[in-house]
């Protein structure tokens, strides 16, 4: 053989070896033929198949001995060229195994029991086609990067199996090369699932309708459209706020009204010569349709039957005995400046939306309220449920009915206070004013129920991405801590409900109630009356809102109980509310700027309340300071601070939470503020402040001067924290001024978003970190802060597409959480979205080496040594090109390049060694290949000699 050999793609060489000397000789041949391992063999001679260029010359090495043990080593290079014109890629059959509750995730171009795919030419592969359904019907998705996801809770008979029993599945899937005239081929990939205990046995959280269904529970779930990415498409999708609330009831007073949104980017993937571009409408169709995770948590709730009742979700369209019209009309016509009509609305769809561009009225064109056809000229969309044509039977698409190339934030209002601007390029579709409820369609509570949102080819009707996203909304206000009975609170028992409240009774008895029927509870009151609803939960619920609407009564001499069908800010304003964007207003119906803000009403009246009993102990009392030793500590051990927690096992810091921003806001069964600022240890305190700065807004004088704003107090939902109030720089460049700040022990990130000391909660502005949100200037000149939430970053992706809605960022501590699955199916894991092949191919052209991602990063690409026909080595290997060009290294790698927190590994991160100086004992080790594990603070030290 000569060496070296230089053979074509798919020739054999055939090896043989003689070591001198008298026999017995031993042999030890590794030869390297570019497979996942070596070939190795004691023969004295063996013939080898090359199948792949990729990594050639390759070496193959005989080590002997002869009879007397002396050793001796050769070694040869075999250099395989690729054949004349193009050779067909080979898919590898795979195997994969789960149990019925889970979703596999995996990578089918890997090696999974035959070996990788790979292509004999060495040229790049990808996936381009995959059964979208499995042949028993299981949701299959394939990146075209090989990522997997295959979810057995979509096939009945797959969730059917019991414990001990199993299923093989398959479904096929095509890889192509990306050769000029490429070729292609098929493999099919193999699923056992096996039963287990418990497991979901038909039952999903889906939540398809609003609409009620008392008469029993449901046969099976609806059906749910295949999740299917092409691969051409990345389809980022958000809530707006990260939370919703709506009233369950209506019929005594609403606060908020069933209405959510939903953002969507599509951005059309770069090709290996091309950079990514976002797409609009005019090519693209964006839809929404209810899906489910079979590892939702909320399944462990209890379901309308396990509580003997029907499924009831809302009254909100029902027209009740004596009313003339629907209570959604009775109660929020009086906000809708003659907009709203009594046939607007049928049960599943929602309150209609404006065009926010088409209310400015600022200068840009005049507001449609004042034109002759308000309606018509308003632009009015509205939002249905899936499920509207057949309530429980059906789980239609329905359409993300606006693309805002820009977006007005209450300009017309605060435009002139720098506070509101209309928001240039925001380029998202979007779905205003879902009427979803929290409540699945079995019956359970889930505040967290998904949609899956799909990007839609207008001219060939292909789906072409597919994302499943939470659509939070909840109705945990708990007024009934307060404002209910003990013994009626007792009634709500965890056997029955999964929860238990805890009643103090404290607002009931500081007012005389006597004249207005006294105080309501489950079995009446004085005057016989008893609370309306269709279940206990309600009807608890309503002798709440009955003893509120009384208690405002006798204080301010309102005649609201009476009435009832009341939406609180036809009086308190509240910018959730203020679709017009006019600010407080009066009319007819409303006498906003007469009274306080809603916001106001709410944190500053209560904030300052003391109990009845103990006139030093606050019953909404302050959160210690994150740096603040006690906070951690058992309350128990502080009852001097906080006389009212005798009893309680809770920390400090989650007593303050649960008797002050969880009294009202969602959070002790729902756990509304849940993302990775959570997993951290931020409570509400942190961002917004205690209840009286949050209260101390600019209505204060409206009652004294109707209408007279004061610019100098906070504007809720225009004053509000941001990122860069607490990521205030990075790991070199600090503010200078550091006055009040609390570090974390990373001394890069704050743990609170304002200054010690400042009793107004004023949130930081560090406009030059690269984690500030955008600024804009409006038309009338001022500069404006824009909230991260209109805000957007690289190649113009909204930051919420890629870290995840407010109050939600991307991870979400529990591994099941629904607020995970979007993140998961984009790029094969949680978190926010870091992997660049999301978007990009990695080649010069389509992802340029250097610093200029996301926040100043540099490309985040894996060897693979099992694939290496897909490994992007490009930053690994040329890194050291970029190391002196501008801070950007020390930004995030640190000063010393030993790795900060903004330099931690986001997956398990594949690198080729290339010295053995570092810290990673596979390099140590003198192997290829080196993993490094996720949330490792990458530095310099673990691939070579630490120099500083």
């Amino acid at each position: 053989m000569p060496n070296p050999a230089v053979i074509t793609v798919g020739q054999s060489v055939n090896f043989t070896g003689s070591v001198s000397g008298k026999p017995p000789a031993t042999y030890a041949w590794v030869i390297d033929n570019g497979g996942t391992n070596p070939v190795t063999s004691n023969a004295s001679s063996l013939s080898v198949t090359y199948n792949s260029t990729q990594g050639s010359p390759f070496l193959a090495t005989l080590n002997g001995t002869n009879d007397s043990g002396s050793p001796c080593s050769a070694s040869v290079s075999v250099t395989v060229n690729a054949a004349a014109g193009n050779t067909a890629p080979v898919a590898q059959p795979d195997a994969f195994a789960v149990v019925e509750d889970a979703v596999l995730t995996g990578n089918v171009l890997s090696d999974n029991g035959s070996g990788a795919d790979f292509d004999p030419d060495g040229d790049n592969i990808s996936v381009t086609g995959f059964d979208a359904v499995s042949t028993l019907g299981a949701t299959v998705a394939i990146s075209a990067n090989g990522a997997l996801s295959y979810d057995p809770g979509a096939s009945p008979t797959l969730r059917a199996l019991n414990d001990g029993e199993s299923l093989v599945d398959t479904f096929t899937y095509t890889i192509s090369d990306d050769n000029a005239s490429p070729l292609d081929d098929t493999a099919t990939v193999s699923v056992t699932v096996d039963g287990v205990s418990g497991g979901v046995g038909g039952g999903v959280s889906i939540n398809s309708t609003s609409v009620n269904d008392l008469g029993g529970p449901l046969a099976s779930p609806v059906p749910v459209v295949d999740l299917v990415n092409l691969g051409s498409h990345a389809l980022l999708v958000a809530n707006d706020l990260g939370m919703h609330c709506a009233d369950i009831d209506y019929q005594i007073f609403s606060i908020l009204p069933p209405f959510n949104v939903l953002h969507a980017q599509v951005v059309q993937r770069g090709d290996a010569t091309s950079l990514p571009q976002l797409v609009d409408n005019t090519t693209v169709d964006v839809t929404y349709s209810a899906s489910f995770s079979n590892n939702d948590p909320a399944l462990g709730n209890k379901t309308a039957a396990e509580r003997g009742e029907g499924v009831f979700k809302s009254n909100f369209w029902d027209t009740l005995p004596g009313d003339a019209n629907p209570l959604w009309y009775e109660v929020y016509s009086p906000l809708y400046f003659g907009l709203l009509q009594t046939t607007d609305l049928i049960p599943d769809q929602g309150l209609p939306v404006p065009d926010s561009m088409k209310l400015a009225g600022n200068g840009i064109e005049p507001s449609c309220l004042t034109t002759a056809d308000p309606r018509a000229e308003c632009l009015l969309v509205q939002a249905w449920m899936p499920g509207n044509l057949d309530p429980y039977v059906v789980n239609d698409r329905q359409s993300f009915d606006r693309f805002d190339h820009e977006f007005n934030f209450f300009n017309g209002l605060l435009g002139g206070l720098g506070l509101g601007t209309v928001v240039p390029e925001t380029n998202w579709f979007a779905a205003e004013g879902i009427p979803a409820l929290p409540v699945d369609d079995e019956g359970r509570s889930n505040a967290y129920p998904l949609m899956r949102v799909q990007a839609i080819d207008k001219g060939t009707q292909q789906v072409l991405a597919s994302t499943d996203v939470v659509l939070p909304v909840a109705s945990e206000a708990d007024c009934q801590a307060c404002h209910a009975r003990a013994l009626d609170c007792a009634a709500i028992t965890s056997q029955v409900y999964g929860y238990t409240l805890a009643c103090d009774e404290e607002a009931l008895d500081r007012t005389d109630l006597s004249a207005l029927g006294g105080v309501m509870t489950l079995d009446g009151d004085s005057n016989g009356n008893l609370p309306p609803g269709e279940t206990l939960e309600q009807r608890l619920l309503n002798t709440a809102k009955i003893n509120i609407l009384r208690t405002h009564d006798a204080k301010h001499g309102t005649s609201l109980d009476t009435q009832r069908r009341i939406v609180c800010a036809s009086c308190h304003y509240s910018p959730a509310l203020d679709l017009a964007q006019l600010g407080p207003t009066d009319s007819p119906a409303t006498e906003q700027t007469q009274h306080i803000s809603m916001s106001r009403a709410m944190h500053g009246h209560h904030g300052d309340l003391v109990s009845k009993a103990n006139p030093t102990a606050e019953l909404f009392p302050n959160m210690p300071a994150p740096n603040d030793p006690i906070r951690l500590d058992p309350v128990a051990n502080h009852l001097n601070l906080y006389p009212l927690a005798q009893g309680s096992n809770l920390t400090v810091e989650e007593y303050v939470l649960q008797q002050s921003c969880y009294s009202c806001h969602p959070g002790k069964r729902t756990d509304c503020l849940r993302g990775a600022m959570a997993s951290a240890g931020i409570v509400c305190q942190d961002c917004h402040g205690d209840m009286l700065a949050v209260g101390n807004d600019f209505s204060h004088d409206f009652p004294n001067n109707a209408g007279n704003i004061d610019p100098s107090k906070r504007v809720p939902w225009a004053v509000e924290p941001a990122c860069q109030s607490c990521h205030v720089g990075d790991a070199v460049n600090q503010p200078t001024d550091k006055s009040g700040f609390i570090y974390a022990a990373d001394q890069i990130r704050l743990l609170r978003a304002y200054r010690s000391g400042d009793a107004d909660a004023t949130p930081i502005r560090s406009a030059d970190s690269i984690f500030a949100e955008n600024q804009v200037v409006n038309d009338q000149g001022h500069t404006v802060n824009l909230l991260y939430r209109l805000s957007k970053g690289h190649g113009g992706v909204m930051c919420e597409g890629c870290h995840g809605s407010t109050h939600a960022i991307w991870p979400n501590g529990n591994p099941n959480a629904n607020d995970n699955v979007a993140a998961t199916q984009i790029q094969g894991h949680a978190g926010v979205i870091s992997e660049c092949t999301v978007c990009h191919e990695p080649t010069d052209d389509g992802l340029p080496l250097g610093n200029n991602g996301p926040h100043g990063m540099h490309p985040i690409a894996d060897a693979d040594p099992v694939a290496p026909a897909k490994a992007d080595l490009r930053w690994n290997l040329q890194h050291k090109n970029y190391r002196n060009t501008g801070p950007g290294c020390y930004s995030c790698h640190g000063d010393d390049l030993r790795g900060t927190v903004l330099s931690r590994a986001a997956d398990d991160r594949t690198v080729q060694c290339k010295d053995s100086q570092g810290s990673l004992p596979e390099c140590s080790a003198g192997q290829q290949f080196a993993v490094i594990p996720k949330g490792t603070e990458v530095g310099c030290g673990l691939c070579h000699r630490q120099k500083r």
